[in-house]
């Protein structure tokens, strides 16, 4: 999915009035956080609404399964957003704390209490709404799709609360105005980037767009193929994991603030806990560094397949090889099933070349062979029927 000119100057426009009001008012990062929640929960449901009475009057045959499928993504939005919320009430508590602390989220809830304790919406937030255009233009699979609809809360919330612990682990104070103002307006900016467009190459829009995920440069010799990860998992899964290395940092301090105080029991456990957060916040980062630049190239003549790879291991690793084309069998065609938990299943078909066993490595016992492997090679991947058999004839015809 692409987004129109209009799109993108709206998502500009808001967020620059949303900058300006946060940092002009000081309003702290707690009440946006709160405000966006609640209004991406009211927009995401009306539009649901509204698409799904759409579906029905626009679909000739008058069918309700399409308009109960919107209807249904009540259940996962609901329940995300009051996972959500509840994850606010500790990271983004504030007065009146048995309204928006942890028990008085859990036990007092009330939508009509919800705006007499936070006050007038500044017209700034209602903006917010109008960012969520894009939905009219999104293909259908997305719409269905409920993480389209907690995507932007799941972003506060690593927003809010890794800009938040990466400050405290740098020693800045975090409960001053200025700063308040400051994690809310990066928190904004994390919001409001255009994720969609990083997303648009998922299986869905693919599907909508009847275009081939991986597929070779053209259908005549030398051959060139490229496989690229998914950036936009990978900029969310890097920004987990440094939520995760800020909570270690944080933990440091305390271990040496514990050292100085004498307090030696303690630091055995705070070391135990800052080697966790720092494992799991560098496997986070090291997979979105994966997925962001990590890449494969095949390049196929008459005689040999040449390979170019690059991942992160953590660090930088590039390799070049090849391999003489003997040593592979013809092309041969792959059809697996996908079963998605937010819709339809779906089929994936590859056109692949399998090594031949006599030749084939053996990479079970060696990290890297494993990671820069020859015994396939990938020609072709899609998650449509159409035009497969006539790509998977005319690559046979090149290739063999």
């Amino acid at each position: 999915m692409k987004k129109s000119p209009v799109v993108f100057f709206i998502h500009f426009f808001a967020l620059l009035l949303l900058i300006y009001n946060q940092i002009l008012t000081q309003t702290s990062y707690q009440k946006w956080v709160w405000f966006a929640w609640f209004i991406n929960y009211f927009s995401s449901l009306s539009l649901i609404s509204f698409f799904a009475v759409f579906s029905y009057f626009k679909s000739e045959e008058k069918d309700f399964k399409v308009s109960l499928r919107y209807l249904f993504l009540f259940v996962p939005i609901t329940f995300g957003h009051f996972i959500f919320g509840a994850f606010f009430s500790f990271f983004a508590q504030m007065e009146p704390l048995d309204f928006f602390g942890p028990n008085g989220y859990i036990n007092h809830f009330d939508v009509g209490l919800f705006f007499e304790k936070l006050g007038p919406i500044p017209l700034a937030y209602w903006l917010y709404l109008g960012s969520k255009i894009y939905l009219f233009e999104a293909k259908a699979s997305q719409k269905m799709s409920s993480f389209t609809y907690l995507a932007d809360p799941l972003l506060l919330l690593i927003g809010s609360v890794g800009i938040t612990l990466i400050l405290m682990s740098l020693g800045v104070d975090v409960k001053s105005p200025s700063q308040l103002a400051l994690i809310g307006s990066c928190s904004m900016v994390l919001v409001f980037i255009p994720w969609r467009l990083l997303f648009q190459n998922d299986v869905g829009s693919l599907i909508d767009d009847q275009e081939a995920h991986v597929k070779p440069n053209q259908n005549t010799l030398p051959l060139t193929v490229r496989v690229d990860g998914a950036k936009g998992w990978g900029l969310l899964s890097s920004l987990f994991g440094l939520m995760f290395i800020s909570v270690a940092l944080g933990v440091v301090k305390f271990i040496l603030q514990s050292f100085n105080n004498g307090q030696y029991g303690s630091v055995v456990g705070l070391i135990f806990g800052m080697l966790f957060f720092l494992g799991i916040g560098l496997l986070f980062f090291s997979i979105g560094l994966n997925l962001n630049w990590a890449y494969k190239v095949y390049q196929i003549d008459s005689q040999t397949i040449y390979f170019e790879q690059k991942a992160f291991l953590p660090w930088p690793k590039s390799k070049k090889w090849s391999v003489p084309r003997h040593q592979y069998l013809a092309p041969e065609k792959v059809v697996r099933q996908v079963r998605h938990a937010e819709g339809p299943s779906y089929k994936v078909y590859k056109i692949i070349l399998r090594r031949k066993p006599e030749f084939k490595l053996n990479s079970r016992n060696h990290l890297m062979q494993l990671i820069f492997s020859s015994n396939e090679v990938l020609l072709y991947e899609a998650y449509f029927e159409k035009n497969f058999d006539e790509t998977f004839v005319a690559l046979k015809k090149t290739l063999v």
